[in-house]
């Protein structure tokens, strides 16, 4: 039984070691590296250039014609007029 809790304990400490090497100064602990990561992730969007429409995912299946997609942030998005993508958001 004392191996298996050795064991455990490798584990969660290889765990922390291997989150924490490529991490950022933002992150203290590693409720904070998956709080900004899900955070910029969720705020960039997509649009197209004569769209009415943002996208969260850049390969939205309603975005394969556009010939020049944007990136951009949700809130920019939100200020050009620009509405949620029903089939990806």
């Amino acid at each position: 039984m004392a191996k298996n809790f050795k064991k455990r304990i490798m584990v969660v400490a290889l765990a922390f070691a291997l989150a924490f090497a490529g991490s950022s100064a933002k992150c203290v602990n590693v409720k904070d590296c998956v709080s900004v990561t899900n955070v910029e992730a969720k705020s960039t969007v997509y649009y197209a250039e004569h769209s009415k429409r943002y996208h969260v995912n850049r390969y939205c299946r309603t975005l394969k014609r556009s010939k020049n997609v944007y990136k951009t942030t949700k809130k920019k998005a939100k200020a050009m007029g620009l509405t949620r993508c029903k089939v990806c958001s």
